[in-house]
């Protein structure tokens, strides 16, 4: 079974809302107002919101398409399904499971760690 991300997800949806749409409209033998137009806007404004936000999150490699080019922390699938944390270092993966360290385990997919969290910064209410 295939790993979906919640873009992939989230655009599946999109997509299905927007033909779904269009056969209405296109079934509609009345005149099309703005009412019936304004919804498409929006299933589209909110297609490339998601889209923006979700641009740079790691996504899933599998490893018949590439191998990790350096050796840093990555998360990894295992083929029992089980995802760890791994790296690939002279052609062999090593993982840290719960308990034990596994050598050359069977990956068959990988992504690097997201970014690491950044608090947002309050401005300072007494400069009002």
């Amino acid at each position: 079974m295939s790993e979906r991300t919640l873009k992939e997800i989230a655009l599946d949806l999109s997509r299905k809302y927007e033909e779904a749409q269009e056969t209405v409209i296109s079934e509609y033998s009345g005149s099309i107002d703005a009412d019936i137009k304004k919804p498409k806007a929006e299933v589209s404004r909110i297609r490339q919101e998601i889209e923006a936000e979700t641009a740079n999150e790691p996504q899933w490699i599998p490893c018949s398409e590439r191998l990790p080019d350096d050796d840093r922390t990555k998360v990894v699938t295992l083929a029992n399904g089980n995802v760890e944390a791994g790296y690939y270092s002279n052609g062999d993966w090593w993982c840290i499971g719960d308990t034990i360290a596994l050598e050359n385990p069977t990956v068959i997919a990988w992504m690097p760690l997201p970014e690491p969290y950044k608090a947002e910064r309050k401005e300072d209410s007494k400069n009002d």
